[in-house]
């Protein structure tokens, strides 16, 4: 079976909850660290007071998993395309993923130069 990935990659951006008021200023922002350190639990509060999309790779492979495509797709390969996609819009992120390698963060850092958002890195 032959996968389109730029189809699930739209099927994963409609699952994403987009606030209604934009940033003044777009940014990225990112936590880095270890397992069970907080990172998502810090980046739910913050996704609740500033107006950013909250894309978590948790939720990028759950999406896969009900598609039955856990083992097939990995879940960068949707969250890379959507942060794109909202920066292309002028929105401002959390992207909370497995950013510990330096190679992942360096995907998005070319992103963030490339739009001209800012990004930060919470450690």
């Amino acid at each position: 079976m032959k996968i389109n990935k730029q189809k699930l990659v739209q099927e994963f951006i409609k699952t994403i909850k987009v606030p209604f008021k934009n940033p003044r200023k777009q940014i990225i922002i990112a936590p880095v660290g270890v397992v069970a350190s907080g990172k998502t639990t810090t980046m739910k509060i913050l996704k609740e007071l500033l107006p950013v999309i909250y894309l978590n790779n948790d939720e990028a492979r759950i999406f896969l998993r009900s598609k039955r495509l856990w083992n097939k797709v990995a879940a960068l390969e949707l969250m890379n395309p959507a942060v794109e996609h909202f920066l292309k819009l002028n929105k401002s992120l959390i992207v909370d993923g497995d950013l510990v390698d330096w190679r992942t963060r360096q995907q998005l850092e070319k992103l963030a130069k490339k739009f001209k958002a800012p990004f930060i890195i919470f450690i």
